[in-house]
């Protein structure tokens, strides 16, 4: 902090020999000796109180962006909710259109846009039944397999 030499110590040690004189001297430089301790304690103090504070400003930032970022993904996800459930309403409408004008008869179109079972409940509308080409091959080849041993029995 202070560029002091050995010399210069030594020249202010004398002067306050002569000034304080050689009584007081040793309880001048040791009240001297606390304070200089208690100025470089303040000094680290106040240096961790700015870095703690530019640390707080910092995460606030974050903070702030990392809020903005959340609100801008929750707001993107309802957008796409409510385009995806105005879709699905449409489509269920649609469905229903098309089967109460064939009276009664189903075409390709009219299946291909029923709502699955899972979207129907979510949303209300009616879902379509579950056909024999959605089961899996290894319950296909089971059964299979049953009945081969049923007729060879």
């Amino acid at each position: 902090m202070f560029d002091f030499g050995f010399s210069e110590i030594l020249v202010a040690a004398v002067i306050g020999l002569i000034v304080i004189g050689p009584e007081r001297l040793p309880r001048v430089a040791r009240t001297l000796g606390h304070l200089v301790g208690r100025l470089q304690r303040y000094v680290v103090d106040l240096k961790d109180d700015i870095s703690r504070q530019a640390e707080l400003e910092e995460f606030n930032q974050i903070k702030a962006s990392v809020e903005d970022t959340a609100k801008d993904i929750e707001e993107s996800v309802s957008n796409n909710i409510n385009f995806i459930e105005d879709e699905v309403k449409a489509v269920g409408t649609l469905s229903a259109e098309e089967g109460s004008s064939a009276g009664g008869q189903t075409n390709d179109k009219a299946e291909n846009l029923r709502m699955p079972a899972a979207l129907a409940s979510v949303v209300g509308g009616q879902s379509s039944p579950v056909k024999a080409d959605n089961e899996s091959p290894s319950l296909k080849d089971d059964n299979a397999g049953g009945e081969v041993e049923r007729e060879q029995k």
